[in-house]
């Protein structure tokens, strides 16, 4: 998650490549595994 913050910040280019990139599928995984709190924190700070 730091990483992804981090890149969200101060790189948003790289973020970007990521997302049309091949390697996805660890933003995906990332997701999956995430408890449901963390992502429900994360969801209402986006709402």
């Amino acid at each position: 998650m730091f990483f992804l913050g981090s890149i969200t910040r101060y790189h948003l280019y790289m973020f970007e490549s990521i997302l049309s990139d091949k390697n996805i599928w660890m933003i995906g995984e990332f997701l999956k595994t995430q408890p449901p709190q963390f992502m429900n924190i994360l969801l209402s700070k986006l709402l």
